[in-house]
């Protein structure tokens, strides 16, 4: 600029410079939600100042469910630029199943039932009991559910009970006679696989008897450990 005065000029000059550069926004820890990482922190950098799109001014914030996320991010001339990232949720698999004998027996009073699970912290069953396995001496349905971070699964199981003794009649008996001084006792029953034990030795379904007295045979069916006696 020019001013004069009279006959007198005198001039001045200043630079005008340009401050338009937007600030280079960058978020870091963009990670995915899984089953024991239930939260991360995003961190926004490269501004002065920062507005998320839920409204905190702050440069972190943290994120508990999958989604969107945008901030923008301001510099001491004004400028702004927004950034977004994308938090995905990529939760493992938690699968669980149930072995062991599930079949209650004379033999077998009592089984044991194992939970089994590649990722676990805990495992309660229906009774509100805790550990990988149970054992179980009642018949009925027994369920377990698995835990792993915040994702869970559950399995069931159907504990039936075979305690079903077997039904004996013993036939054959009669008096011993002059005529008749020997007879044979048969041990029927409906075991499915019968063993015998007769009083004063034997073990297979007939007795041979030579003398008068009382006679009593106990079968156990192998099947299922159950026994029954009769005389």
């Amino acid at each position: 600029v020019t001013v004069t005065y009279g006959t007198c000029p005198a001039s001045a000059s200043v630079s005008v410079t340009e401050n338009k550069t937007a600030p280079t926004v960058a978020i870091a820890g963009n990670e995915d939600l899984t089953c024991t990482k239930t939260q991360i922190i995003l961190t926004a950098s490269g501004a002065d100042s920062y507005t998320w799109t839920s409204g905190e001014k702050v440069a972190t914030k943290e994120v508990t469910a999958a989604g969107t996320y945008s901030v923008v991010g301001r510099n001491a001339n004004g400028c702004e630029a927004t950034k977004a990232v994308t938090i995905s949720e990529n939760k493992e698999t938690v699968a669980v199943t149930i072995g062991g004998n599930e079949v209650l027996t004379c033999a077998n009073p009592s089984i044991t039932l194992q939970a089994n699970a590649a990722l676990a912290d805990s495992y309660r069953w229906n009774d509100n009991s805790t550990g990988a396995t149970k054992v179980v001496t009642n018949a009925g349905q027994r369920n377990v559910t698995v835990t792993y971070g915040t994702c869970t699964a559950s399995a069931s199981v159907n504990v039936s009970a075979n305690k079903t003794a077997p039904t004996i009649t013993i036939g054959g008996a009669k008096d011993i006679t002059c005529k008749t001084a020997s007879m044979v006792l048969t041990a029927s029953n409906n075991a499915q696989t019968p063993a015998y034990q007769w009083t004063g030795g034997g073990t297979g379904i007939n007795k041979n008897v030579t003398a008068a007295g009382s006679y009593t045979v106990t079968v156990t069916d192998n099947s299922n450990g159950c026994s029954a006696t009769k005389a």
